[in-house]
This record gives C-alpha cells, structure tokens and sequence, in this order.
C-alpha cells in the first residue's frame, strides 16, 4: 500500500471540494427557499451541484482500490489509510445527498421559466419532475 498515493487522494477530497460543500449547501438553501425563481441561480446550483459529483467521483475511482486494499489487510494499518476510508466513507454520503437534491434544483429550475419556455434541458425536466 502507498501511503503517499493515500495522502495525495485525501487532500484530492479535503481541500477545495469540501470547501464546495459548504458553499453549495449554503448557497442552495438560500436559492431554494426563495420565494423568486431565478432561473441563474438555479442553473448555477445545478452546475455546481454536477462539478462537486464529477470531482468526488473520480475520487472514488481513485480511491476504492485503495481504500478495499487498506480494508482487507491483515494486521496493523497505517493511519492515512483509516483517514482515507473514513474520507471515502464521507464521499459517499455527499454524492448521495446530492444526489438526492438534483429533483428539488431541477424543479426549482422548471418552475423559473413559464411553460414552454426556456432551453430545452428545462423540457425535460419538466417531463422528469412532472410539472
């Protein structure tokens, strides 16, 4: 196991994406319980939204060999590799909550525009959300 490459992989997860985290989740709580729809703050939660589940899914790309090696080890663990399970772990929940917001940012996005109206990315949504 290379402590390094496990280092490298937890700052890949720590820094600017958890900074991220906060960021979207403030700001999309804001947008979303607003009562004006505005449809660039919507697209800007979405987009947001898809880059953070791009970035930490290449991490768990990266990181699930490593971190199923570290797991299935016998005998002592370094601790990076406990640090790099339990960030993995905490990857895996993120991309799950934002996952589950994609609907809520999607129905906020169709209810900004009039129907009939607005690219056609909105049309879909509408047909997914049912609005």
């Amino acid at each position: 196991m290379d402590a390094e490459h496990a280092r490298d992989l937890i700052l890949m997860a720590a820094s600017p994406p958890f900074v991220g985290v906060w960021a979207l989740v403030l700001y999309a709580g804001r947008t979303l319980a607003s009562d004006v729809r505005r449809p660039g703050r919507g697209w800007m939660t979405l987009v947001f939204g898809v880059v953070l589940f791009a970035w930490f899914g290449v991490f768990l790309a990266l990181a699930t060999p490593l971190v199923l090696e570290a797991v299935t080890a016998e005998g002592a663990v370094e601790p990076v590799f406990v640090i790099l399970a339990f960030t993995w772990l905490a990857v895996v929940g993120v991309l799950v909550f934002l996952a589950a917001k994609t609907k809520t940012v999607c129905r906020y996005l169709v209810e900004s525009y009039r129907r009939g109206q607005g690219p056609w990315p909105v049309a879909w949504m509408r047909r997914w959300v049912g609005r």
